[in-house]
C-alpha cells in the first residue's frame, strides 16, 4: 500500500483495520480521502507544495498519490488518512504547521447520544474514542476518524462575547481546551492531550442539533467553510489513557 506498513494501528496516522467493522464507515472514510488531504495542504505556495524538507515525497506528490490510488475501500481510507498525516509532518518541517504552545483541558463531555453532552471531571480515551460516549447516528459522526471531538474554550468565549448562548459541551465536543492558537490547527496537525497524542483528522460540520447555542439558531457560525478557524475539530487518538480537567495540552 502507498500508506506503507500493513501493521495496525498505523504508527503515522493511527489507522486500525479492527476499528472499521462497518462497511459504511469504510466507504465514507474512503470518500473523504481527497478532501482531508486537500485541507491538510491548504494555503501552501507552489514552492512549498514541491519542497522535500525530509528528503522524501513532497506534499504535491502525496496529494497526487491520493488522487491516483487504486485499491479497496479499506486501503483507500488508510491511504488517504496516511497521506494527510504525512502532509501535516511536512508542513511542520516547512515551518508552516501550528504554533507550538501549552494550554490545558478546561472541559470534558460525554453523552449516550445527542447534545448537550454531560460534563465530567475525567474520561478514559481509547483509540475508538471516549469511553461511554455515543452518537445517535453515524452518517456524519462516530466514524473512527472522528473518534475524538475537540474544541477551544477561547473560541467559545469569543462567541459568547458576540452574544451567542453557547457553552462547553453544547456543541457536542468531548474535550474543550484553552491557551493554544486554535486558528492554525487543521487536518494533519498534531496535539497532545494529557499524555495522548492526537492527529487532527477533519473539521466538524455543525448541524441543527447545536442551533440552540447560537443567536437566531445560526449554527453555520462555526462552519469552517464560512468562518475559518472557529470550527470544532475531529481527531484520531494515537494512544490511550485518562484525561482530567486541568491536564496539559500541547502543540
Amino acid at each position: 500500500m502507498t500508506a506503507g506498513s500493513e501493521v495496525f494501528p498505523c504508527a503515522v496516522c493511527g489507522f486500525d483495520e479492527a476499528l472499521y467493522g462497518l462497511e459504511s464507515d469504510i466507504a465514507s472514510t474512503a470518500e473523504l480521502a481527497s478532501e482531508v488531504t486537500t485541507e491538510a495542504a491548504a494555503g501552501l505556495s507552489e514552492d512549498e507544495l514541491a519542497a522535500t524538507p525530509t528528503n522524501d515525497r513532497s506534499i504535491a506528490e502525496w496529494l497526487a498519490s491520493v488522487e491516483e490510488f487504486e485499491g479497496s475501500a479499506l486501503e483507500t481510507a488508510h491511504n488517504g488518512l496516511h497521506a494527510m498525516a504525512e502532509i501535516g509532518l511536512l508542513r511542520d518541517a516547512l515551518g508552516r504547521g501550528p504554533v507550538s504552545g501549552l494550554g490545558e483541558v478546561t472541559g470534558l463531555h460525554t453523552s449516550g447520544g445527542g447534545v448537550p453532552k454531560t460534563a465530567s471531571s475525567s474520561v478514559e480515551v481509547k483509540r475508538s474514542g471516549v469511553v461511554g460516549d455515543a452518537q445517535n447516528n453515524r452518517i456524519h459522526h462516530g466514524r473512527p476518524l472522528q473518534a475524538l471531538c475537540v474544541w477551544s474554550n477561547d473560541v467559545i468565549e469569543a462567541l459568547q462575547d458576540e452574544g451567542h448562548p453557547i457553552t462547553p459541551g453544547l456543541a457536542g465536543e468531548n474535550v474543550t481546551v484553552s491557551g493554544i492558537d486554535w486558528s492554525l490547527l487543521r487536518p494533519g496537525s498534531r496535539i497532545t492531550v494529557s499524555d495522548i497524542p492526537v492527529l487532527i483528522s477533519s473539521y466538524a460540520v455543525p448541524c441543527s442539533n447545536v442551533a440552540p447555542g447560537f443567536t437566531d439558531r445560526n449554527f453555520r457560525r462555526i462552519l469552517h467553510t464560512d468562518n475559518e478557524g472557529w470550527s470544532r475539530l475531529y481527531g484520531i487518538p494515537l494512544g490511550e489513557g485518562s484525561v482530567s480537567l486541568g491536564d496539559e495540552v500541547s502543540v
